[in-house]
């Protein structure tokens, strides 16, 4: 069954009900200079609350850094190179979620990229809404790929339909910048179930 990652929580009372509703996985951003960023500090209280894993979302994050981090999960989000691709596979005790943007010239990428780990992420280029058609094509070379960009609860029935391996939500469950609502991701998660 799919899974729910929720990305870009910013507060541990978010982390407190994510918890009691049993997501899969929370997403926190240590990206300075954005909207959603959360300091280590906060992460490693987080981490420290949470039986769910909490993943560390960074674009700007070297590779070699990553056994430095707190978080079992990290999230790097940016397409890599090759030579920070082969690196991966130095990496111990960590899962890594690579990037790859929701358009058809990725795909080459997509297939270098599950090599180095099982986890992926196929997300819009530009914060807009993913193309459907893009992410099937797309998932079709990797089902347990996740899914992002512009999922919300008016169009998660579109995206659920995919079966992708996990469905990753920001903005399309909050109240405001960084606030989650309960009752959205609750709804989500109904619908991800086939309860609704």
């Amino acid at each position: 069954m799919t899974k729910l990652k929720i990305c870009g929580v910013k507060y541990l009372e978010d982390v407190e009900f994510l918890n009691e509703l049993k997501v899969d996985y929370i997403g926190m951003i240590n990206e300075p200079n954005t909207p959603r960023y959360v300091d280590l500090e906060k992460i490693r209280k987080a981490i420290n609350i949470s039986k769910i894993p909490i993943v560390l979302v960074k674009s700007s994050i070297n590779i070699d850094e990553i056994e430095k981090i707190p978080n079992e999960y990290i999230q790097i989000h940016r397409v890599l190179k090759d030579e920070e691709l082969e690196m991966l596979s130095t990496i111990e005790n960590k899962k890594v979620i690579l990037y790859v943007p929701a358009r058809l010239d990725y795909i080459n990428y997509l297939k270098k990229a599950i090599k180095y780990t099982k986890f992926v992420l196929i997300d819009s280029f530009d914060k807009t809404i993913s193309n459907i058609n893009i992410l099937k094509t797309m998932l079709e070379e990797y089902k347990e790929a996740g899914i992002a960009g512009g999922i919300n609860i008016n169009n998660i029935y579109d995206y659920v339909k995919l079966e992708p391996g996990f469905i990753d939500i920001s903005r399309g469950v909050e109240e405001t910048t960084g606030k989650k609502s309960k009752e959205k991701v609750e709804f989500v998660l109904k619908v991800i179930k086939n309860e609704l």
